[in-house]
């Protein structure tokens, strides 16, 4: 797939995802006020956090992908690497807002009784949400876009979010007494929310933090390279990984007695080899040493 059809990609699925989003917010919030209802507002707040990252990454699509240049020799893939950690503290500051506003009303038994038709707008939300976190992974996968698929998630969120307000508003109606579970579903929408920011966060946090891909990848570059017999030994293998793409350098030993010209041919041959069996990686700074009995 070219850069300008993964770009196309992600930029028709984002818009899709905005004009879901606000339509969704409009719906719940509104219905959510009209109904009597805090969790179903406050699901539809989420469904506006979604719209503001679908929005994030149509901006950011301008900028992760363009050349690198004098000053960015690795390229500018650290700018997907920020909106993706941008979506999940959006959500964390949703979440937050949710326990703000459950704590501020108290659990107040004296709030207006709920009306039936508020489970429209959560109902609604989890059959479009789904249908637009499968298109949006599909497309993340299909683009190796980091911070689409962290998009798609923040989508499957908001589908089971919708869940228990759907619950908590057939049992009040059902039995009164239980006026409660209302604002206990937009705790548990608020909870749900933070689980999947960390699971966004996390790793954006340590690519950030310029960690390299595991022990056992890289044993599983070295193993490859000394396979050949002219490679004597592989050592100080460092990696770097910025958006998909990892970048590594590594010390490669070959026979003392060997010509410059020779070193250099094999030092070709692994870079290639190592390219071609690793697709995430590409680049490998080769390091010549002589091979000491």
């Amino acid at each position: 797939m070219t850069d300008h059809s993964k770009h196309r990609q992600i930029r028709r699925v984002s818009l899709l995802g905005i004009l879901v989003n606000l339509l969704l917010f409009f719906i719940k919030a509104g219905i959510g006020w009209l109904g009597h209802s805090y969790s179903v507002v406050a699901d539809g707040f989420h469904s506006l956090s979604d719209s503001l990252t679908d929005l994030a990454i149509l901006i950011g699509i301008r900028f992760w992908d363009a050349p690198p240049d004098d000053e960015h020799p690795y390229g500018h893939k650290r700018i997907e690497t920020l909106i993706t950690l941008m979506i999940g503290v959006s959500i964390v500051g949703v979440a937050l807002g949710f326990f703000y506003g459950t704590l501020k009303n108290g659990f107040n038994p004296d709030l207006p009784g709920l009306s039936f038709y508020v489970i429209i707008g959560p109902v609604l939300s989890i059959i479009l949400k789904e249908w637009l976190y499968r298109r949006t992974i599909r497309i993340g996968r299909e683009t190796g876009s980091s911070s689409v698929i962290a998009n798609a998630w923040h989508h499957r969120s908001d589908a089971l979010s919708s869940i228990p307000p759907v619950i908590a508003v057939g049992l009040v109606r059902l039995d009164p007494t239980l006026w409660f579970l209302d604002q206990v579903a937009a705790v548990v929408i608020a909870v749900f929310m933070l689980r999947v920011a960390f699971h966004i966060i996390k790793p954006a946090f340590m690519e950030i933090c310029e960690r390299g891909v595991s022990r056992e990848e890289r044993e599983r570059i070295r193993r490859m390279m000394e396979r050949d017999p002219e490679v004597r030994e592989v050592h100080q293998i460092r990696t770097r990984q910025i958006g998909r793409e990892i970048f590594v350098d590594l010390h490669m030993l070959v026979d003392r007695d060997m010509t410059v010209e020779k070193a250099h041919d094999i030092a070709e041959r692994m870079h290639k080899r190592v390219i071609a069996s690793f697709p995430r990686i590409v680049d490998v700074v080769i390091h010549i040493e002589p091979y000491r009995f």
